[in-house]
């Protein structure tokens, strides 16, 4: 089969960190409220902790770009890696 015609699996679009956020706001609702049965519940629990997990790799990719302008001893300014 020609390479144009092979169907190949996509592969599911990430969710951007604020989509990612408003569905776990979601699953906490659903799981707060009490109305969803014990296995949904286990279910929205598992796609909640890999969200969480998600989004702690998005924040923490982000805290190492973010720069700090820093004074230099001469009282000029330096960009420095966070956290130094």
């Amino acid at each position: 089969m020609p390479e144009s015609t092979r169907k190949t699996a996509k592969k599911p679009k990430k969710p951007t960190f604020e989509q990612a956020v408003e569905r776990l706001e979601e699953i906490t609702a659903a799981l707060e409220d009490g109305v969803v049965s014990l296995e949904d519940s286990m279910e929205l629990y598992r796609e909640g902790m890999e969200l969480t997990l998600y989004c702690d790799g998005i924040l923490k990719a982000v805290e190492q770009e973010v720069l700090l302008l820093q004074k230099t001893a001469d009282g000029g300014a330096e960009l420095v890696p966070f956290g130094e």
